[in-house]
């Protein structure tokens, strides 16, 4: 059995650095045009996975009642931060969630960023989505992204560092994925440097199993587990359909 090792400390004290381009903006308008087609009186939402709170900050200063829950309590720690300089109160869980329990259900279950391919096998796949299923509203969603099948064979994932600089700290991360065709997942190895003055103030490596879906085989598994219908785009889109350039697939389950 293959071990991880993601989300410690180093990593999550970091992440937001590695990812201060990604588009929260963007993504929770995305959103909120598949809650206005699936679901347009949406109000509350879980985000499962919520790391440290890039969506759910935003889509609380929009109004929504959301729920955050994620495994990692170093990810969690930096959410409360950025909540309290928002000025925000939310709830938030440190729970896996193949088994998590928070007693009631929402509109709208969210799981962003690839977080659904943490579950590399069936058994853990099923579980979550059984588990998703039980927090929804009757007629209510489950919506989330992950690594499309296709794309990821034609186009695999190769090495690459990543340098970012933050006060007159040099922070690189180097990862290494290995593809497995045939158990439909890339091991990412990382490695995360910090430097300072040409000298190492730590190094730290974490491995991320990630799992790539195809359409029928994530259909099959949401419908397995009572979700009436499921509909699949690339993400960010609503109008085209999937094609073999497309890295990243957004995946709606209606309960």
């Amino acid at each position: 059995m293959q071990l991880e090792k993601k989300f410690g400390e180093k990593y999550s004290n970091n992440y937001d650095q590695f990812y201060k381009k990604k588009n929260y903006i963007a993504e929770c308008n995305y959103l909120e045009k598949l809650f206005k087609k699936y679901n347009p009186n949406a109000k509350s939402i879980l985000d499962i996975g919520c790391g440290t709170g890039g969506h759910l900050i935003e889509l609380k200063k929009r109004g929504y009642e959301v729920i955050g829950i994620d495994k990692s309590q170093y990810m969690l720690d930096i959410a409360n931060e950025k909540m309290e300089d928002n000025n925000i109160k939310c709830d938030l869980y440190c729970s896996d969630i193949t088994n998590f329990n928070i007693d009631r259900q929402f509109d709208v279950v969210i799981s962003m960023f690839t977080v659904m391919g943490y579950m590399n096998t069936n058994e853990k796949l099923s579980e979550a989505c059984e588990n998703i299923y039980n927090h929804i509203n009757h007629s209510g969603n489950f919506i989330f992204d992950v690594w499309y099948g296709p794309t990821v064979l034609m186009d695999p994932p190769c090495k690459i560092s990543k340098n970012e600089i933050l006060n007159d700290k040099e922070l690189i991360r180097h990862s290494d994925p290995q593809l497995d065709i045939f158990n439909h997942i890339v091991k990412v190895n990382y490695n995360f440097l910090e430097k300072e003055n040409g000298k190492i103030n730590f190094s730290e490596d974490e491995s991320h199993i990630i799992r790539f879906f195809f359409p029928q085989e994530i259909s099959y598994v949401l419908s397995r587990n009572g979700f009436k219908k499921i509909d699949c785009y690339p993400f960010m889109s609503l109008e085209k359909n999937l094609t073999s350039s497309d890295w990243n697939m957004t995946v709606v389950g209606i309960k």
